[in-house]
């Protein structure tokens, strides 16, 4: 977000505005294997908390 932040600053006089979207945090396979691995565990520590507070966007199941 900030590299953004700081595109944006320095494009914007030449007409060029720059933005980012942040989707948060999604339950995917790969966060499933970050908070059922100890390697996950260990590099994100904070991951099981944030979705115990529904920080994240629930994994969608593809359609048929």
């Amino acid at each position: 977000m900030r590299f953004t932040e700081c595109l944006n600053d320095t494009t914007a006089s030449g007409g060029v505005l720059a933005f980012a979207v942040d989707p948060g945090l999604v339950r995917t396979t790969m966060t499933e294997m970050q908070l059922n691995t100890e390697a996950g565990r260990t590099f994100l520590p904070g991951i099981q908390q944030l979705f115990e507070d529904n920080i994240n966007v629930p994994l969608q199941k593809p359609r048929p």
